[in-house]
């Protein structure tokens, strides 16, 4: 069964502006006029801070694969997260939507890739069919068809 992931506070705040401090709620830690100290918080950065890292290990942990952090691979995924409208939740709800439609489905597995995910002409199409998925519940891709317990499919792309 798929749940929904929750943002963490670090990318609440690059997605709709501010410092991860601020997104963590705590106003000891708003930044005022004088910017050389921040109150330390557990948002600090902290070994798994990298969101393309992040990314990466949940994209490999979810279809058992071991694509390693090089050039090329983070690259596609540094190259989304560096655009404005996605941050690392975004890469990774459509890595969930991947997952489910493709992972059992001999044809597409092959395509459960960093490359073909992330590359710039696909994943706009992606996310819109991944945002769709997550808001219809995260329905199981049975046969290729999207199906809700109790349904017999559904139509998510």
């Amino acid at each position: 069964m798929w749940e929904p992931r929750k943002l963490d506070c670090g990318d609440a705040a690059n997605k709709y502006g501010g410092s991860p401090e601020q997104a963590c709620g705590d106003p000891a830690n708003f930044l005022t006029e004088d910017y050389t100290e921040i109150k330390k918080t557990s948002c600090q950065a902290g070994p798994h801070d990298d969101p393309a890292q992040r990314v990466l290990d949940h994209f490999n942990q979810v279809t058992n694969s071991r694509y390693r952090d090089g050039k090329t691979t983070m690259g596609y995924i540094r190259g989304r997260l560096a655009e404005p409208d996605y941050v690392a939740e975004d890469l990774i709800q459509v890595v969930d939507y991947l997952t489910a439609k493709w992972l059992n489905d001999r044809k597409m597995c092959d395509f459960l890739r960093p490359k073909t995910i992330f590359a710039p002409e696909n994943f706009p199409e992606y996310y819109d069919k991944a945002c769709k998925w997550d808001a219809g519940g995260r329905p199981a891709c049975v046969d290729g068809k999207w199906v809700r317990p109790g349904d017999f499919a559904s139509g998510f792309g």
